[in-house]
This record gives structure tokens, C-alpha cells and sequence, in this order.
């Protein structure tokens, strides 16, 4: 592969306390819900390392091959936030290196949110 065929990504704004609307996407559109407890697990999930790590979580949307999430960074970063996010645990089928590829994030600037 030569030096023009590589896409090259723009660095991430991570910065604390930053707006993110994420996007998760199934890879190859493959579903990320794949049963009934699947939707419970992503909450559980979420919510689970929102507290751990101080993320604020103002929205979220599920749906069967990608979801949204709006949140306001923390220390950990978005990325290592969703590093965590997305770490395969056997525990939960949804939201793992199996079905998820890497998500994208588009900072947002909003004066009405905490």
C-alpha cells in the first residue's frame, strides 16, 4: 500500500470536560443487539462505568446495528472511556470487539447543558 492509499484519521479532541455526540456502528452493519438482554446489559454497562470514571451521560439511543451516545468527558478521556466501553466481557454479549468497530465522536459546543 502506498504512501496516498493510506486514510489518515484527524487527531480526536479529548480534552476535559468536551461535548462528544459518539457514534458505535456494528462492523460490517452487523447487529450490536442481539437478544433481549442485550439493550439492559448496554445501560448496565454505561451506567456502570459513567460512575467509575465521572462521564456525564446526558443521552443515549440504541439501535439494532449502532448507537448514539451524548456525553461530557472526563480524566479518563473519550477514548479511554470507550476503550472500556467496548473491552469484551464475557459477562455481556453486547458491545465488543467481535461486533464493534471503532466509534466515531464530532464535539459539540451546547451553553445549555451541565
Amino acid at each position: 500500500m502506498g504512501r496516498r492509499d493510506k486514510i489518515l484519521r484527524r487527531a480526536r479532541l479529548d480534552a476535559l470536560g468536551t461535548l462528544h455526540h459518539v457514534i458505535l456502528r456494528g462492523i460490517e452493519q452487523r447487529r450490536i443487539v442481539k437478544n433481549v438482554a442485550d439493550p439492559k446489559n448496554f445501560v448496565k454497562r454505561l451506567g456502570e462505568l459513567s460512575a467509575a470514571t465521572y462521564t456525564r451521560i446526558f443521552a443515549w439511543a440504541l439501535m439494532t446495528n449502532h448507537a448514539h451516545i451524548l456525553l461530557r468527558s472526563s480524566q479518563i478521556g473519550l477514548s479511554g472511556l470507550m476503550r472500556r466501553f467496548m473491552t469484551v466481557d464475557m459477562q455481556y454479549s453486547i458491545i465488543g470487539a467481535t461486533s464493534v468497530g471503532s466509534f466515531l465522536s464530532k464535539p459539540l459546543q451546547v451553553d445549555c447543558l451541565p
